[in-house]
């Protein structure tokens, strides 16, 4: 089952995953309240039963901090599942309607839009993921309805996501002016370009997410 008991001896290969080979920081294991299963299972949302051995449980917050949806990576290097968002019924919280540490980017000057929970968590406080390339419009306006009009929204989704990425920031555009598209010619997401780096991107090499904006993000 879900532990976070990482004192255990059990924990050692779930620590070195996420420090050693992700590079997080331990801080943020205790602060994001992550966990993990060594066997396990869950359900998909049609009730189909999945084995869950292995996995790393990310929680995810609403923005007071009440935990509210959860999502894992599996430490294997050859896993039959690599990633799990958890299902949700209709009335339940569900990747559509969560997004991954927004309780603390909305307090940042800079808010960061990545796909995945470990680039997010790369990013540090101003990062957010959304469980996937396909942003829902209650994701953009939980992040938009949440921050001032000084805040700032930068849009790095991975590099195989150019139509996403344009309508995504067409979206937000037209909700929140101070938004900006990551033009990352490196093709390599954040968790493995590193912090520095990928913050040193986001700085040098974005753009105003207008139409000109849009159209370099095709050239890039």
């Amino acid at each position: 089952g879900f532990s976070m008991d990482w004192l255990a001896p059990e924990a050692r290969p779930f620590l070195e995953y996420l420090i050693v080979k992700r590079g997080f920081d331990p801080k943020d294991i205790l602060y994001h309240n992550m966990g993990y299963v060594v066997t396990g299972h869950t359900m998909t949302d049609s009730g189909k039963y999945v084995p869950l051995n292995n996995h790393v449980i990310f929680l995810t917050h609403d923005k007071d901090g009440n935990y509210q949806y959860w999502n894992s990576r599996s430490i294997e290097a050859k896993p039959k599942i690599k990633t799990f968002n958890a299902p949700a019924k209709d009335n339940e919280y569900s990747k559509r309607t969560s997004v991954f540490n927004l309780n603390t980017a909305i307090k940042q000057p800079d808010i960061v839009i990545v796909e995945g929970v470990p680039d997010a968590l790369t990013i540090g406080p101003s990062g957010v993921a959304t469980f996937g390339k396909q942003v829902t419009d209650e994701q953009v306006d939980l992040i938009v309805n949440n921050i001032n009009v000084k805040q700032n929204i930068y849009i790095m989704l991975d590099a195989d996501a150019k139509d996403l990425s344009a309508k995504l920031a067409q979206k937000i555009y037209k909700k929140h002016e101070n938004t900006y598209i990551v033009l990352n010619d490196t093709h390599s997401d954040a968790n493995d370009l590193g912090k520095e780096e990928t913050w040193k991107i986001i700085k040098n090499s974005s753009v105003k997410a207008d139409e000109n904006g849009v159209m370099l993000l095709y050239l890039t």
